[in-house]
């Protein structure tokens, strides 16, 4: 298996951008779309309602999740499956690379989850780990980027031999299960506005398995309302956000002003090669401003305009972004 050598690991920040502020009059958003806060939907264990329930209802709201997979559970299709019991209730490859093609991440939860990480020796704890990667990346066509710890479970040894291969992995979490209603999730995301932050959630079963809801019907409930305030919070998948994040958090920004004619350039000390999530970047402009056009390399951009500002996703891979106007 080969991978790209990843040169910064995930770790939290609240702060802006390198050097910059939200008060300037060009700076990169905290979030995409310059929205308040954001959350990551994630699911654990590859469990087969998560394809029949959960997917079907996240495209419904056009959202996208995180599934964390176990693939010594998954088969190539129901039809062709072993005789075992251990299959019987986990998606097949077909099924979750179809849901890849859709925007949902399908990202690593080890090879077996049969042991917490932190009671193996190093050769089975890279075994469960790259066994799994090399795997997703075989069935899915996609290295998987993100890591989930079975049972939650990790020390500093593990973490670091995670994050050696991985930008993520998930650390802490807000639970979507048999208590979970969708009054106590609508809480959650209003706190997550409020406080202009950004969580993860981590839920299994919806009908059949682990933890499983007490119905579907409070997770789109609760979705529905998520969707209601998608102006405040984004959602995304937990490479997205970790991407974005980390991105906004290692880039300055080299402006330069002419007449009618401003060029940015966004100076990242990331690897564009791994880290390619566009940033959102705010730009105020004389209300008399017309017939404004921004453009990166030569690719047009997509000009959004709100409360007297522009907003416009550009990716930070050295090259500039110029604005222009009448």
């Amino acid at each position: 298996m080969k991978r790209a050598k990843f040169i910064c690991a995930f770790y939290l920040i609240t702060s802006t951008a390198f050097g910059q502020s939200p008060y300037d009059p060009i700076h990169i958003a905290r979030f995409k779309g310059e929205r308040l806060a954001a959350v990551c939907y994630t699911f654990d264990d590859g469990i087969k309602d998560q394809y029949d329930i959960t997917y079907p209802m996240f495209k419904k709201f056009g959202f996208t999740a995180t599934f964390f997979v176990i693939p010594a559970y998954i088969v190539n299709d129901y039809v062709t499956r072993p005789a075992n019991a251990k299959y019987d209730n986990h998606m097949d490859w077909k099924q979750l690379k179809r849901m890849a093609a859709d925007g949902m991440e399908i990202a690593n939860h080890t090879w077996t989850h049969s042991k917490p990480l932190i009671t193996l020796n190093d050769t089975q704890l890279l075994e469960e780990i790259n066994k799994a990667d090399s795997a997703i990346q075989a069935n899915i066509g996609v290295l998987p980027v993100t890591f989930a710890y079975p049972w939650n479970a990790f020390n500093a040894h593990t973490q670091a031999v995670v994050l050696k291969n991985h930008i993520a992995a998930r650390e802490f979490q807000f639970g979507i299960g048999t208590r979970f209603t969708t009054e106590m999730g609508n809480h959650w995301i209003d706190g997550l506005i409020e406080k202009k932050d950004w969580g993860i959630t981590m839920a299994h079963a919806m009908v059949k398995g682990f933890d499983t809801l007490k119905s579907p019907g409070e997770l789109e409930a609760h979705l529905k309302y998520v969707k209601q305030h998608e102006n405040k919070i984004w959602v995304t998948t937990f490479e997205h956000l970790t991407k974005y994040r980390m991105e906004r958090d290692s880039s300055s920004l080299d402006i330069v002003r002419k007449p009618n004619h401003i060029t940015i350039k966004i100076n990242s000390r990331l690897s564009d090669v791994i880290y390619n999530e566009p940033l959102t970047l705010v730009i105020a402009l004389p209300s008399s401003s017309k017939d404004v056009k921004i453009s990166q390399g030569n690719q047009s951009l997509t000009v959004n305009h709100t409360a007297g500002k522009l907003l416009v996703d550009a990716i930070p891979d050295g090259q500039a972004v110029n604005i222009d106007w009448k």
